[in-house]
């Protein structure tokens, strides 16, 4: 209901965001039980972790929580997740306990991703992996071998589609989609978000109608960037197109080098079977349905979009 009730939020013409209808007041409600929700979720876990104590099987046990998404409530004008990568979408908790290994009621300063979890509970089990992983263990960090701010950083990516009409002339109007994907990338106080947009007939047999057009907008990048330490709400006028400043060029470069290797991953026949896989999981779990996530799934060699940031280094060479 708060996602969906027109009461809170109205569609925004053209696009799958929702618009604000909900009063100050009532806001504050729903966000009131939004943490209540977070307190029952707490007290629950509190149950199982008493309970391990119980039986005697806390040392042995490591348990992990932690959360794939937040949600915005009006903080940059939209409801909810899945459409952007501000931090109150993307800040989620981890937090651990194995008293046989980890320190009790610490609190970890560094960057740290979804993507280390893996790493980090090999790690931690004693288990030689048997492939390379795209996280690291955060294990290291703990353990204070690592200062908060070395060489560590977080991607992420959101893909969004919304119908649209085209025009072709001798045609008229088409019924097309139009896709955004958005990419950001945090390094220190440093977080660089780029996004690419374009649009297609949903027709396979219209295709070749687009192909210029397509192109043409798939090859237009925004990128900007914030210091979350001067601008920590990301407000509006926080982010800069300028790269000049010698420490978001470096992040920028060192999102390029990493975004590189990852694409070259992602292409690699043994993880095009595993997505294959994830994607089966995905749908069996009510996450992947209906005509526009075939689509996604269908242009996922789309997805895989040129490294960010050339046209801003080379400008600035």
């Amino acid at each position: 209901a708060f996602l969906t009730s027109p009461k809170i939020a109205g569609p925004k013409q053209g696009t799958k965001a929702r618009e604000r209808r909900v009063s100050d007041r009532d806001l504050e409600h729903i966000m009131a039980l939004y943490e209540a929700e977070l307190s029952w979720t707490d007290a629950e876990v509190g149950r199982i972790l008493t309970r391990l104590d119980e039986l005697g099987l806390a040392e042995d046990t490591l348990v992990i929580v932690t959360s794939d998404h937040g949600d915005e409530f009006f903080e940059h004008g939209s409801i909810g997740h899945r459409r952007t990568l501000y931090e109150e979408v993307v800040q989620v908790p981890m937090v651990m306990r194995y008293p046989r290994r980890l320190p009790a009621g610490a609190a970890v300063d560094g960057l740290v991703s979804l993507v280390d979890l893996a790493a980090t509970i090999v790690d931690l089990a004693g288990i030689e992996p048997r492939a390379a992983s795209a996280g690291r263990s955060v294990v290291p960090l703990i353990d204070g071998e690592l200062e908060a701010g070395e060489a560590r950083s977080v991607l992420g990516r959101v893909v969004q589609s919304h119908p649209v009409v085209l025009r072709a002339e001798g045609h008229g109007q088409i019924a097309g989609t139009q896709f955004m994907v958005t990419d950001s990338f945090l390094r220190g106080p440093i977080k660089i978000t780029r996004s690419r947009s374009w649009a297609r007939p949903r027709e396979q047999g219209l295709a070749d109608l687009f192909v210029e057009s397509t192109r043409t907008q798939r090859a237009q990048e925004s990128i900007v960037w914030v210091d979350l330490e001067q601008h920590p709400d990301e407000g509006r006028g926080a982010y800069s197109h300028d790269f000049s400043d010698p420490g978001a060029r470096a992040a920028l470069e060192a999102f390029r080098e990493q975004y590189t290797k990852l694409t070259a991953r992602r292409m690699s026949p043994e993880v095009s079977k595993g997505r294959q896989r994830f994607t089966a999981m995905l749908r069996g779990l009510g996450y992947v349905d209906g005509e526009e996530d075939e689509d996604a799934e269908g242009l996922s060699e789309d997805y895989v979009l040129p490294p960010p940031g050339e046209h801003v280094l080379g400008a600035s060479r």
